[in-house]
């Protein structure tokens, strides 16, 4: 059992979660903080054309190709880091635990470090917040007549949720807008 959660390795899993969930169903991500070990289910299981022997020596078969793009963008993938082949120099393959629907991630640590729920937390919501504001620019970009409610569906969050990070944008200096009515455009700031 390791002794602490490898960062690096924590940051890819968490990252591919993102990438390679099968948003079509509306299933969303799950991230389980416990006192020993800490786990993440993505929905879809390996894309059709990848088998697990393929998986394990770092082959990359996209399931959301546009997500990656702005990912990429937000600098936050490689085409090719760290990858699989990386998380699997620190940890065994027996961390992954696939399914026809689902894969299933579990990293394990010493429970006497209180890492656990700081960590997680901190990961979780830089990365949910990074990706969610960087896809939000994204989607303004695309169509800078995009409205709140459309962007909320579009990503599967409360209206409430996306005005937050509209906030954010405007106080950053990312987004304008030109009106506060609705026949107002966006403004992306570069």
């Amino acid at each position: 059992m390791q002794t602490a959660v490898d960062a690096e390795c924590l940051r890819e899993i968490v990252i591919n979660a993102f990438a390679h969930n099968d948003y079509s169903y509306g299933m969303l991500l799950i991230f389980e903080v416990f006192q020993n070990r800490f786990a993440v289910r993505s929905y879809g299981g390996l894309v059709p054309q990848l088998s697990i022997e393929a998986f394990f020596q770092g082959v990359s078969a996209l399931r959301n190709p546009e997500l990656m793009r702005i990912l990429k963008d937000l600098e936050l993938v490689e085409g090719l880091g760290f990858g699989i082949r990386g998380i699997t120099r620190i940890y065994s393959r027996d961390i992954f635990e696939f399914s026809e629907n689902s894969l299933y991630i579990t990293l394990t640590f010493d429970d006497g470090i209180e890492i656990s729920r700081g960590i997680s937390r901190g990961i979780s919501r830089g990365i949910s917040r990074g990706m969610s504001r960087g896809i939000i620019l994204e989607l303004i970009t695309e169509n800078p007549k995009i409205s709140v409610s459309e962007i909320a569906e579009m990503m599967g969050l409360s209206i409430k949720g996306v005005e937050k990070n509209i906030r954010q944008l405007k106080k950053d200096g990312k987004l304008s807008r030109t009106t506060n009515t609705k026949s107002g455009e966006w403004i992306v700031m570069e």
